[in-house]
């Protein structure tokens, strides 16, 4: 059984969504004062434990895909004037993604949401 439909939705939003508020201007971004390096690894911890969720089966593509999005959108940052794309930044962003696919992975193997056949 693959992941469902409401999961892929959510999915999905939740990446529009961090392309919206990373690329738009900063005003946009939610704010923990103090806490941005914490920003990056929760978006991204639930951004991917969402996906894994809606794709229980594709793990490895889920990996590659949220890496080649994390580093395009620090990329991207650095066309904007009022943003800036930095090394630590991918690196928290990789470890939220990390820990969002492993706990996704987890949660699916509990839950039987991945059944062979």
């Amino acid at each position: 059984m693959t992941g469902s439909r409401f999961a892929k939705v959510l999915a999905w939003t939740v990446l529009a969504a961090f392309l919206l508020l990373t690329l738009g201007p900063v005003g946009w971004r939610p704010h923990i004062h103090g806490y941005a390096n914490l920003e990056r690894f929760m978006g991204f911890a639930v951004a991917a434990f969402v996906f894994v969720l809606a794709y229980p089966r594709r793990i490895v593509l889920i990996l590659t895909g949220l890496a080649a999005i994390i580093v395009g959108l620090e990329a991207l940052q650095l066309l904007r004037p009022d943003r800036h794309g930095a090394v630590m930044d991918v690196v928290y962003k990789f470890a939220g993604m990390t820990l969002g696919v492993a706990s996704g992975w987890v949660a699916v193997r509990l839950s039987g949401l991945r059944r062979s056949g």
